[in-house]
């Protein structure tokens, strides 16, 4: 039986009848397609944050820089930008420093320390964090607690004065910058408790 047919036998069907239940039947099969449509894109979306994310978590290892101060339980490690932009010395006594080599190597005639960015030494006291943090007669510049031995409480000092030419641009800004990271520099304690 075809429409025709139905339509003489059930009477005079309204074609707006006939026009709104085509309208649902295809509302019906567009909105199941809309929906397939919208998970699908969905679905690439997150497969393509997924691979961004993959790709963008394996950095490539930087090799890091690694100082040991001979004679303590202390290795640093320096800002990777540091790479042959500084020199750290052994002065003696526990106590190390740390130049800026641009700034040192053009003032070297004017003055022995020029390019200081900081050092490193052992006060004879063990001393907590809290106890550096609060101060005391240890807290006559800038200082950091890095870590307590039998020995002492060892902490690192930033420089207090100018260690540049103020004449010179070019080492204002190095030491500037140099002096920006000293923070980055990081701490590996190694047998604290050996004798």
């Amino acid at each position: 039986m075809n429409k025709r047919q139905l339509s003489d036998r059930i009477g005079n069907i309204d074609d707006q009848l006939v026009e709104d239940a085509k309208y649902r039947q295809h509302k019906k099969t567009g909105g199941f397609r809309r929906f397939l449509a919208v998970a699908a894109v969905a679905a690439m979306m997150l497969a393509s944050f997924t691979v961004g994310a993959l790709a963008f978590s394996r950095e490539v290892p930087v090799e890091q820089e690694t100082v040991e101060l001979s004679g303590t339980a202390l290795t640093l490690i320096m800002p990777d930008q540091w790479k042959g932009r500084y020199t750290l010395e052994n002065n003696g006594e526990g106590t190390y420093s740390c130049y800026s080599n641009l700034v040192r190597e053009k003032n070297r005639h004017e003055w022995s320390d020029a390019g200081m960015l900081f050092y490193i030494t052992l006060w004879p006291e063990q001393l907590t964090e809290e106890q550096v943090n609060d101060g005391g007669e240890w807290n006559y510049a800038a200082c950091r607690y890095i870590m307590t031995t039998k020995e002492g409480t060892y902490l690192l000092y930033n420089a207090s004065d100018v260690q540049w030419d103020p004449e010179d641009p070019e080492q204002e800004k190095e030491y500037r910058q140099m002096e920006m990271e000293v923070g980055q520099i990081r701490f590996v304690v190694d047998n604290v408790l050996d004798d």
